[in-house]
């Protein structure tokens, strides 16, 4: 055999010919009455002591089912050559594991290991030289790979810009990427010393710090990020779908993809992707998502929820996104986003009273007066050091922060609009305008309905939080809907105590209603005094009933509707969050009810695991824990494998997703990422670092060692023949 064959194959390795994972039917041998073949046992060689060790030697031939002696093969003499491993290939399985032992005793055998092993050590190779050279290139090269890697990281998790106008190192607008390196290197000698060699050499020069290689890392850390979060559903098997869309700044509409899943007791929501879409139809929609499932290996029918806003394309019950996912799995039922309910609660409340419309839009007129103007807004800080609030457009519930900040600062905002309508040196404009909102505010009907809106929004607020929790289950947020209508009942009867409250708010409230001084007196009385009670009485009167009233009923009305989307799941897994008082049969009942709706994923057994279940709470626990506790308890105590069937309940229950503000946060992502500087990035750019950005947990967790792995391998121009 040639030096240079030789060397070919020394360069391919053993494993290369071993064939481990081959198909032994050629191997087949007649004998007589019985079949032999070769056996992968083969390729293990057992000790006397018992322990095993590969015969990395040994190597099996598909074509002609005969094994052979890799390293015999390449240094054998001309006396060895004539050994069955080595010319024509040994196939004799009847008396396989003798002969194969003496041929690796054999001092032949043992001869030309020791070449092989010597030819193959890094120390004795002939072109050991170049071995070394490689070797230190290689680790150079990893050095700088990881300083590389850990500023696209740092950059990508926070939503940075990376590039500036230019690539020129030391330049100042050279971009974040470019500057971070900078400031390495002026700690870090190694690097310096690499800047100074190998940047601002041109095309053709490797550096490694060109715009190409950053852009690749991205799309690397991206997918190692997303391959994460693509295991963590299958290991999951049941999941939710979040979905929601908005326009970005260049005006493409983005389709987020969130996943609701629970994996080692924990309730984790994980973005996916943005996909651009071009219509919103409900059918152009779900086949997005389920071809997004698809071609990542998802199976839609492990979905067990889905979760949207009230959109008609998205919530219709025919031909919106949810119906037609439900004809693909039944299972995958629609549960409408809570948080938004509770901001479609507040816009009808509103919008069915004149003076609550009036009342909002006296808010955002005394934000835009001192918004407007730098002198207004010193004015107003000259008082307080509270600024008055925006009006949020999609957060029903933080207009709380307006109306508090209004009500706490009553009389300073009292005594700007006071100084700017009474100072002559403000223009025309400015002192009218500060006068008819000073005149607004002091109304008696304006002090009522912030001390109203205080309340109500207090407690909305409080509820929107709660329910922005992702370890919040439905039952326990339908509660949180109830017990908000309860409280919305009850202030019903408390008119007199906010009246009350609203005239003590400020002296400079009028301490009549405004209708007093216009209603004209139809029935004369003898006593004056009796014309003026009655005037008041029924000013009050009306304002308490048209006004008062219609707002909270409205609310109550409308909490109480919204609150009947959520019945048909918790009437289905309710019981959860009531064990410690359930009667056998009422157990019964409800577990009936679960087997036949998820007859694939549970048995009859799931009965009697959870009286099982149930008595072992009732000794562990003097009050019954919710279920996300419940389910971190069980794996702490490692407890699945004895009550399967009540982990997989629990699983399928806490994977319903409640509300879609996990999408909304990607959308606060989206408009930091893709600014008014950063319009021009594509979509997959885009969805990498949106991915990164907003999973920043299992970025940081990324080992570089294995993304330069990767990214060797796709540099890889040398092909093995």
């Amino acid at each position: 055999m040639h030096e240079a064959e030789r060397g070919k194959y020394l360069q391919l390795g053993c494993n290369y010919f071993q064939n481990k994972h081959a198909n032994y039917t050629s191997s087949l041998r007649i004998y007589k009455t019985q079949n032999r073949s070769f056996s992968s046992s083969m390729f293990v060689r057992v000790l006397a002591n018992g322990e095993k060790h590969d015969r990395k030697w040994l190597m099996y031939s598909e074509s002609t089912g005969c094994v052979f002696c890799y390293v015999c093969k390449l240094f054998s003499n001309a006396n060895s050559r004539e050994s069955k491993f080595v010319k024509g290939g040994f196939s004799d399985w009847k008396k396989a594991t003798e002969s194969i032992t003496s041929h690796e005793n054999s001092k032949e055998h043992k001869d030309c290991l020791i070449i092989w092993i010597s030819r193959t050590s890094a120390t004795n190779l002939i072109d050991k030289e170049l071995a070394t050279t490689i070797q230190n290139e290689t680790r150079y090269w990893t050095e700088i790979l990881n300083r590389v890697l850990a500023v696209i990281r740092f950059l990508a998790e926070r939503g940075l810009a990376f590039r500036g106008k230019n690539e020129v190192v030391g330049a100042s607008n050279n971009g974040n990427y470019l500057g971070a390196l900078e400031l390495i290197a002026q700690f870090d000698p190694f690097l310096e010393k690499h800047l100074q060699m190998h940047a601002n050499k041109g095309r053709g020069h490797v550096s490694y710090l060109s715009k190409t290689i950053c852009e690749e890392f991205i799309k690397i850390l991206a997918a190692k990020v997303f391959t994460t979060i693509l295991s963590e559903i299958k290991e999951a098997k049941y999941f939710g779908l979040i979905v929601d869309s908005t326009p970005d700044l260049s005006h493409i509409d983005q389709l987020t993809i969130v996943m609701r899943y629970c994996l080692k007791g924990s309730i984790i929501e994980r973005f996916l992707c943005f996909i651009p879409i071009y219509s919103h139809t409900g059918e152009s929609l779900s086949t997005e998502v389920l071809n997004l499932l698809e071609n990542n290996s998802i199976d839609i029918c492990d979905c067990r929820a889905q979760t949207y806003d009230n959109a008609s394309n998205m919530s219709g019950k025919y031909n919106g996104c949810q119906a037609l996912i439900k004809e693909k799995n039944e299972l995958a039922y629609y549960v409408p986003c809570v948080a938004h309910s509770l901001n479609l609660i507040g816009e009808c409340s509103v919008d069915s009273c004149f003076y609550a419309i009036n009342f909002f839009s006296f808010l955002q007129k005394l934000y835009a007066f001192f918004s407007a103007s730098t002198h207004r807004w010193d004015v107003l800080m000259q008082y307080t050091t509270t600024s008055v609030k925006n009006l949020s457009a999609t957060r029903w519930s933080c207009r709380y922060d307006a109306v508090s900040t209004l009500k706490n600062n009553f009389d300073c905002v009292y005594n700007a609009l006071n100084k700017l309508s009474s100072n002559e040196d403000e223009n025309a404009v400015t002192r009218n305008k500060a006068k008819s909102l000073q005149d607004k505010m002091v109304k008696l009907e304006t002090a009522i309905m912030l001390v109203l809106w205080y309340r109500v929004l207090q407690r909305f607020d409080a509820v929107s939080r709660y329910l922005q929790k992702v370890n919040i289950d439905l039952v326990s947020a339908k509660n949180m809907l109830k017990s908000l209508a309860e409280f919305i009942r009850t202030l019903r009867n408390d008119f007199d105590d906010i009246e009350e409250c609203a005239k003590k708010l400020s002296n400079n409230i009028i301490q009549h209603y405004t209708a007093e001084t216009k209603r004209k007196i139809i029935k004369k009385y003898p006593d004056a005094s009796q014309n003026e009670m009655n005037t008041a009485v029924a000013s009050r009167d009306s304002f308490r009933t048209s006004t008062f009233l219609i707002i909270i009923d409205k609310l109550y009305v409308e909490i109480e509707k919204r609150s009947v989307a959520y019945n048909h799941i918790a009437s289905l897994f309710g019981f959860l969050t009531k064990l410690h008082i359930l009667d056998v049969e009422e157990l019964r009942d409800n577990i009936t009810t679960v087997i036949e709706t998820y007859s694939q994923d549970f048995d009859e057994g799931l009965f009697d695991e959870m009286k099982a279940f149930i008595s072992l709470l009732k000794i562990s626990f003097h009050e019954i824990p919710h279920p996300p506790e419940l389910l971190k308890w069980m794996l702490l105590q490692d407890i699945t494998e004895v009550f399967p069937n009540v982990y997989i309940l629990l699983r399928i229950y806490l994977t319903i997703p409640v509300t879609n503000c996990e999408g909304e946060r990607s959308f606060s992502k989206l408009a930091y990422i893709k600014n008014k500087y950063r319009t021009s990035m594509d979509e997959l750019r885009l969805s990498s670092l949106a991915l990164l950005c907003i999973e920043s947990e299992l970025t940081r967790k990324i080992d570089f060692s294995d993304v330069i792995h990767t990214f060797a391998q796709e540099k890889a121009r040398k092909k093995a023949l």
